[in-house]
């Protein structure tokens, strides 16, 4: 039996770690488990493609087994790799095959003989897809694309579900803070008109990301920042911010100059969080654990209290969220979704904004976001907050960005300020 590849090696351990433990982001796994090989490139895509396919690839799965017993879950994850690859990929069949049944072990046999049923009946196959319901065509939970086709119809809904499919494409914002142009990426790539700093790679430009001159984003990353509008020499809270994408903008629109407090609820991403904006070249960044929602749970009690007290001119609150708007490039979150957790999410994120909102000062400006297309997560949460604020607070603008409309990922922002003394309220949500 020829020996297995070791970059196939490493995607089935992914895809065996992600059944294990579906708490655990994939792209994290990815990061864990595909060193050795040097090919985290080709890791990523296999095990990428096989969990953005799952309903589909366990449709033939029970198809082409007939109807047996379940397989064990090494056999499962290998067979889903071998279709993956044999139906939905370049590698050519005979490849394909060999390779998930080096990776099969004892069950060889039946891996063999599936996989080479599944290379005879290919139209079988793709008509059981054809035929198949909108969530498992897409390979999308039942629950989610009842709730798009409720919100949006059927035809956008389907075309939302497409959308997710996709790999997405490669963007990078150009770091100002490190004086980096538009040259160091003019043989790689082109910008993206209309998104300033924004540039569509062919791949990755690993030097510039290593030396901090680019940051790995997508443009709809930019529209809560766009709104929150930081001068230079103010005082801003980045109230969720790791990994640190937003906050290094922020500091770049404030040209360096003035003071960003930038918090995160878990004590375990703030390593990433520091490792990004020093990379980046933000000096005007502090860093602390906080837990908004919770009455501000102190994880640093000798510190908060004057970090805070004294408030700031803008507020960014980039709450977490079901992440439905960024499905096509955080291909496991669709498994994490839960119906109920709607609901629970925007209570979650309404006492996020509720608790934030006292630090912000008169004249100020909040802008709440998510990466979220569900209003309920969304103007919802915004018409709860009035629902239950004084007349010092006005909506200003919402801005969206919707897949299917913009290009981009799916993002939502609203931009609330207070009203500050002498100033007259004239206008409200």
């Amino acid at each position: 039996m020829p020996a297995v590849t070791p970059e196939r090696r490493e995607s089935l351990a992914v895809v065996l770690r992600w059944q294990a433990e579906g708490g655990q982001h994939l792209d994290q796994i990815v990061g864990e488990l595909s060193g050795p090989s040097g090919r985290r490139g080709f890791v990523q895509n296999l095990s990428y493609g096989v969990i953005r396919n799952l309903r589909v690839l366990d449709l033939w799965i029970e198809y082409l087994s007939n109807e047996r017993k379940k397989p064990d879950p090494r056999t499962e994850a290998v067979l889903r790799i071998g279709l993956f690859e044999l139906m939905r990929s370049d590698t050519a069949a005979h490849a394909a095959v060999n390779e998930a049944v080096s990776l099969a072990g004892r069950a060889g046999g039946f891996v063999n003989a599936l996989l080479r049923r599944a290379s005879r009946e290919r139209d079988k196959l793709e008509e059981l897809v054809s035929h198949a319901p909108m969530a498992v065509q897409f390979s999308h939970p039942d629950f989610l694309v009842d709730r798009w086709v409720h919100a949006f119809g059927a035809e956008k809904a389907a075309a939302l579900c497409a959308w997710d499919q996709e790999i997405p494409p490669v963007y990078v914002r150009l770091n100002r803070l490190r004086g980096a142009e538009g040259e160091i990426l003019s043989e790689m790539g082109h910008p993206l008109e209309g998104e300033e700093g924004f540039w569509n790679m062919e791949c990755l430009p690993k030097e510039a990301l290593t030396a901090g001159m680019v940051y790995a984003q997508d443009p709809s990353t930019a529209l809560a920042c766009r709104l929150l509008d930081p001068k230079p020499g103010q005082r801003v809270l980045d109230a969720c911010a790791s990994p640190g994408g937003k906050t290094a903008l922020l500091a770049q629109m404030m040209d360096g100059r003035g003071e960003i407090v930038a918090t995160d609820s878990k004590v375990s991403r703030l390593d990433r969080l520091t490792t990004n904006l020093d990379r980046l070249g933000v000096t005007i960044a502090e860093i602390h654990a906080f837990e908004w929602g919770q009455s501000g749970e102190k994880k640093e009690p000798d510190k908060t209290e004057e970090v805070f007290e004294s408030g700031f001119d803008r507020i960014l609150v980039d709450v977490p969220c079901s992440n439905t708007g960024v499905l096509r490039r955080r291909v496991d979150a669709r498994w994490k979704i839960q119906e109920r957790d709607f609901a629970r999410q925007a209570g979650h994120q309404l006492n996020i904004l509720t608790d934030l909102a006292k630090f912000l000062r008169p004249g100020g400006r909040l802008v709440y976001s998510t990466c979220s297309i569900d209003r309920e997560e969304n103007q919802e949460v915004i018409e709860a907050f009035f629902a239950e604020m004084d007349d010092s607070w006005v909506f200003e603008e919402e801005r969206v960005s919707f897949p299917l409309d913009s290009g981009f990922d799916g993002a939502y922002a609203a931009a609330l300020t207070r009203v500050g003394a002498g100033q007259v309220l004239n206008h409200a949500r």
